[in-house]
């Protein structure tokens, strides 16, 4: 209910701004249009502010509320979620800049029990490395919807002493190369998304850092939702 909340009241403000120009309200209007008692406008608003969705500004008896970057980014995720619903896309193309990773990649992907089953799932023996695709923060809600599609499943294991968590394969598309979005259930960055191939991609692409790349992400019919 609260999040339904806050999308409600963040629509309705970036509703007067794109028609009005500006979102000089009182709680009571905001109350009137949502059917809200002023009461839990105000409430409402105050939980807005305190989580940096909004800035607040009183003129006279009235308030200006601008919608912060954060604001944004949630009606952003709603937008994508219905074009999702509606516009049903076969994939999802996510931008970003090349980044090094720490070395990481190629001693995880190489376990044992990862390799078997990136054999038998996808078909194909991943080269030992991943290649690290750094987001702009206007990419985080494609990156939100990703997690809610159903991708293949690489169970995690536990070896030497050690448990290794699952992670979650989206099959994808880099300059027309065929490779894997791979998601860790635990220890990842949140702003990183790891691809991985049978090529080295670095090399076979040409890539170096900071080089923008297009990842796009195949979407399968019947796959949403999880989340």
């Amino acid at each position: 209910m609260e999040s339904l909340n806050i999308v409600q009241i963040l629509k309705l403000i970036a509703h007067e701004y794109v028609n009005r120009g500006d979102t000089i309200m009182t709680t009571a209007e905001i109350g009137n249009a949502l059917h809200f008692s002023q009461q839990s406008a105000s409430r409402w608003l105050t939980i807005l502010e305190n989580k940096a969705y909004i800035k607040r500004y009183r003129i006279a008896n009235k308030e200006k509320i601008i919608i912060t970057s954060y604001g944004w980014q949630i009606l952003e995720r709603e937008y994508n979620e219905y074009k999702f619903i509606f516009e049903n896309p076969k994939q999802l193309l996510i931008t970003g800049t090349v980044t090094s990773g720490f070395g990481e990649g190629s001693y995880y992907i190489g376990r044992g029990g990862y390799m078997k089953q990136f054999k038998e799932l996808i078909g194909i023996t991943p080269f030992l490395g991943t290649l690290n695709i750094r987001l702009d923060s206007s990419e985080f809600n494609k990156l939100d919807l990703l997690k809610c599609k159903y991708g293949t499943i690489i169970n995690g294991f536990s070896a030497d002493g050690r448990t290794y968590g699952d992670v979650t394969l989206y099959k994808a598309a880099l300059s027309g190369t065929v490779c894997f979005v791979i998601i860790p259930e635990r220890g990842h960055h949140p702003d990183v998304i790891e691809i991985i191939s049978e090529f080295n991609l670095r090399s076979r692409l040409n890539l170096k850092d900071d080089d923008i790349v297009k990842v796009y992400i195949k979407l399968v019919d019947g796959d949403y939702e999880r989340c």
